[in-house]
């Protein structure tokens, strides 16, 4: 039995998706399946930013009236298709390579690029009432910069 001394019961949970050892037992709630559900939720949210980017890029009238944009001339779209389709296009991109290498310097890009949307929207909020803000569009953003904040902490608390 001296070989089993310094051994612990294991959770059995000791390894990642991409068979990284963790070589401890994480603590409730921070093992591999949470792990796994939150790349399966930003994995989720990347897909629908790339679904937005493209419809902004292929059916830019229509994506642009669906989020207020209506009646915009050729020089309108082609700030649609660059900017706000590059917002979502760029937003998704850099999270799938995230989910993809687990890693979390990565999500900070992402972060950023919603908080600054939020700020504006805050904004909105303050000088032309809610409907122009948008409410719902600033509670989806709200969740999406949870879900990042703590899809980092939890990937940071893995070992290298």
């Amino acid at each position: 039995m001296r070989e089993l001394e310094g051994l612990s019961l294991r959770s059995g949970i000791t390894q990642d998706v991409c068979g990284r050892d963790y070589g401890y037992d994480p603590a409730p709630g921070e093992g591999k399946y949470m792990i796994i559900l939150s790349r399966l939720l930003l994995a989720a949210v990347a897909a629908l930013f790339l679904l937005i980017g493209t419809g902004l890029l292929f059916n830019t009238t229509e994506a642009a009236a669906g989020m207020g944009l209506v009646d915009i001339t050729a020089a309108g779209r082609g700030t649609v298709r660059a900017d706000i389709a590059g917002f979502f296009l760029g937003g998704a991109l850099i999270q799938l390579v995230a989910v993809i290498r687990t890693d979390p310097s990565l999500l900070w890009p992402v972060q950023l690029l919603l908080a600054l949307a939020l700020a504006g929207r805050l904004l909105t909020l303050a000088l032309d009432g809610p409907v122009a803000a948008g409410v719902v569009s600033m509670a989806v953003e709200i969740t999406i910069l949870l879900l990042l904040a703590w899809s980092k902490r939890l990937w940071s608390r893995q070992p290298g």
